[in-house]
């Protein structure tokens, strides 16, 4: 589902529907990719989710394509035109933040631990 918050910044959450290829199999980035161009986007990055609560920021100059396990990280920020903040979850939760007025994105993957430990 493809929910555009303003002109600038859209949501996708994706289900089985969207996303038919597992975060565990070989065709995942293939996929990431082809889905990536579809929606307009220049990049696509995914962290290596560690069920903690460090996060990074995402430059202005990160490569084009689609970027899968960049960090250890559980959360992700952007300013940065066409980049899109992958988190993968399964019971865990899915956190989407938007400023408006600095258009700044950011999504963060909650598992208990990271709840506990404030990653909100």
């Amino acid at each position: 589902m493809l929910i555009r918050v303003d002109k600038h910044c859209s949501i996708i959450f994706g289900n089985a529907a969207l996303f038919p290829v597992g975060f565990k199999e070989s065709e995942f980035p293939s996929f990431c990719n082809t889905l990536r161009k579809n929606i307009g986007l220049d990049t696509l990055i995914f962290n290596k989710q560690v069920h903690g609560i460090d996060g990074s920021i995402v430059t202005y100059n990160q490569p084009q394509g689609t970027i899968i396990n960049v960090n250890n990280n559980d959360w992700h920020a952007t300013q940065s035109s066409h980049v899109g903040l992958g988190i993968m979850t399964a019971d865990c939760l899915p956190i989407v933040f938007y400023e408006p007025h600095s258009r700044t994105i950011a999504a963060a993957h909650a598992g208990w631990k990271g709840s506990a430990q404030g990653i909100v």
